[in-house]
Parts: structure tokens; C-alpha cells; sequence
């Protein structure tokens, strides 16, 4: 618990300050970027700032505009008792706890944010979130009740989320016809848990959910999903497939052909056995598959099959939803490719 004396100090020593009168509406960033200005001076770099006092960079540069705005620059800070001398290495040698404190999931931004409407109007002010706003109502296409505009507010001050990073989602939701505050909120929800918390986090996942839904209908002709939802699991996989791997529909179709084959049905693990193997033998086009195809089926007529000689065959996977049997996978990969023996 803090010494009684010196919480009246630090008290009577911001009450020294230029701008004193104002204090009252400072929010606890603006407090947490103010010591830190004290400790490090007002040529911390805002990037610095904003790790140190535990906030974005955007509250930050709203924490810093508000105290200059009411006359607390370097020079009047330098002349108070809080003030101190910066430092040339402005980098901390250890973590303090607020440079340390973490992003944290919430509920709701909605239930978060400042719930007076003279309130966000003070938070919206002091952090130059004016303009954010208005962009946001622009993406939309009308005017944000209060209640839509706290959800904004609560997810610049809640998730910490940049102002580029809340523009971009807008847009998204936007082009998308998902046109709801609610909505949006709950997708900044569901990114921020899995770590898409940056602007260009969010432009990466964007670009590979864009690749994925380009080929989504044909993805779900070829497995017989019908309308239902991807679920998460096969969403990743066919991102992946896609995105990370880099194949299009005519190497996923000759995997799939082989899933069939070998499985009598469309099994979407199992096809993802057969990318993986592809990729991780480096094959990034159809060509390359069907030289590692030729390359394999070479390797198996030269290779004499123990199993054979030994007078005892070693078990063989049957498990129909699991990774693919090699013998049965190189076998259906090479009737395909050279058409089976006579």
C-alpha cells in the first residue's frame, strides 16, 4: 500500500503544475504517460512512451497532447519538484510493472467504456479520438448513436487497438455488408484472442481469409460441405493449404482424387496428409508433384519390398480418418499418374 505521506506529496506537487485546475479530468493513462515524462522527459520517443506507460501509441500521443495542452511542457515540468533531468539512454534496464502489463480479453468494449456519455465525451477529447469517429461514421454510412460510439471508445481503450487497426476492421465489416457495431465488436473480440492485435497482424490475417474465401466454393463442391459453416479446424487447413503451402485447385483436385481413391471418401485430414507430405519434399506447383510422383515410383521399382523375404509383413495403418498409409498412398498416386498394371 503506498505511504500515505508521499501519495500527499506527489499531490501537492501536481497541484504546482501549470494546468492544475484540469487534473481532474487526466484519466489514469494520461497519469501513467505524465510519470513517465517526469522520470524520462518529453524527448522519449512515443513508441518508448507508450511501452512504459502500459498503452498504444495512439493514447499516448492523446496522454501527451493533453498535458501540453493545458501548459505542462518540458520547461514548467523541469521547474517542479516532480520534474526530473532525462536521461541520455532513455531505455529502461528492466521492465516495470507498467511496461510489462499485458493485453487482457474483456467481454465487451460496450461494458467497458466510460459509461456516462460526458465521460466519453472527455475521453474523446483528451485522446483525440474526434477523427477516428468520424472515419468510422464515414465507413459506416451514418451517425453513431452513443451507444455505438462507446463501443469504439472501448476498444481503443480496452484492447489498447490502434486507430489504423480500428479503421481497417470497419472497412472490412463494411465491404463484407456486415454493417454493425455489434458485429464488430465481437470480431475485435475474436481476433484479440488469437493474437491479431496489430495493423499489420490484421492485414496478414485479412489477405490469407480473402485467398481462402476465393477458392471457398470450389473447396466446397470438391469435400460436399454443401452451405454449412467451415469449421475452425478445416478453415486452418484450407488456409494453409492455400496460403502457406501456395496450391491451387489443381494440386489440392490431385490430392483429393487420391484421398478418394485410396479412401473410398473425401476426408479432409487426410488430404492434408498428402499436401503436408508434398510441401515438406519442397513441391510447390503441380509439376513438382508429378516429379516427385515420378521420383517415388522410380525409388519403390528399385527397392526390393522386405516384407516379402522377411515371412512377416508389418502391420499397415486402416485407420480411415488418419494420416495416409504410404503403400497405399504411393500405390493410388501411381495409378493415377502411369494407370494400373495389366
Amino acid at each position: 500500500m503506498p505511504n500515505p505521506t508521499s501519495v500527499q506529496n506527489i499531490l501537492q506537487c501536481l497541484s504546482t503544475l501549470p494546468g492544475s485546475p484540469h487534473l481532474k479530468e487526466a484519466t489514469a493513462e494520461d497519469l501513467r504517460v505524465l510519470i513517465c515524462l517526469c522520470v524520462h522527459g518529453f524527448a522519449l520517443p512515443v513508441a518508448k512512451l507508450a511501452k512504459l506507460a502500459g498503452c498504444s501509441q495512439a493514447r499516448a500521443k492523446g496522454a501527451l497532447a493533453f498535458w501540453q495542452d493545458i501548459g505542462l511542457d518540458e520547461t514548467a515540468l523541469a521547474s517542479s519538484p516532480l520534474g526530473a533531468p532525462p536521461t541520455s539512454d532513455t531505455t529502461p534496464t528492466t521492465d516495470t510493472p507498467s511496461s510489462s502489463t499485458a493485453k487482457r480479453p474483456v467481454a465487451s468494449a460496450k461494458a467497458l467504456a466510460p459509461r456516462e456519455e460526458g465521460e466519453n465525451a472527455t475521453y474523446i477529447k483528451t485522446h483525440n479520438l474526434g477523427a477516428l469517429i468520424d472515419e468510422c461514421q464515414q465507413i459506416m454510412g451514418w451517425l453513431f448513436s452513443p451507444t455505438e460510439i462507446a463501443v469504439v471508445v472501448g476498444l481503443s481503450e480496452q484492447l489498447q487497438l490502434d486507430d489504423t487497426y480500428i479503421l481497417a476492421l470497419m472497412s472490412y465489416c463494411a465491404k463484407h455488408k456486415k454493417c454493425s457495431l455489434k458485429y464488430v465488436e465481437r470480431m475485435a473480440f475474436g481476433l484479440f484472442d488469437q493474437h491479431i492485435d496489430t495493423p499489420e497482424a490484421l492485414d496478414d490475417y485479412f489477405k490469407k481469409l480473402e485467398a481462402t474465401t476465393s477458392l471457398e466454393g470450389q473447396l466446397r463442391k470438391l469435400f460436399g460441405m454443401g452451405d454449412r459453416a467451415f469449421s475452425h479446424n478445416e478453415q486452418a487447413t484450407f488456409t494453409r493449404w492455400i496460403c502457406d503451402y501456395g496450391y491451387g485447385m489443381d494440386v489440392i483436385g490431385l490430392a483429393y482424387d487420391i484421398t478418394v481413391d485410396t479412401k473410398q471418401k473425401a476426408i479432409v485430414r487426410y488430404t492434408d496428409s498428402i499436401l503436408t507430405h508434398w510441401h515438406s519434399e519442397g513441391c510447390k506447383t503441380i509439376d513438382d508433384v508429378n516429379a516427385l510422383l515420378e521420383k517415388e515410383r522410380a525409388t519403390r521399382t528399385t527397392t526390393p519390398d522386405t516384407r516379402r523375404t522377411s515371412g512377416k509383413s508389418k502391420p499397415t495403418r486402416t485407420d480411415t480418418e488418419g494420416s495416409f498409409s504410404t503403400d497405399d498412398f504411393f500405390a493410388r498416386a501411381l495409378e493415377r499418374s502411369y494407370g494400373k498394371k495389366k
